[in-house]
């Protein structure tokens, strides 16, 4: 039975890692349209 401490980190943790994964995507489709301007 999981507590209220863990079930709020777990919550905290799984919007940090879609935060970085949302940002990780927008850095790639920034760096891939820089690379085609330059082409």
């Amino acid at each position: 039975m999981y507590s209220l401490d863990k079930i709020l980190f777990l919550t905290f943790f799984s919007m940090v890692v879609v935060f970085i994964v949302l940002i990780g995507i927008w850095g790639l489709m920034v760096l891939i349209g820089q690379f085609f301007k330059q082409k």
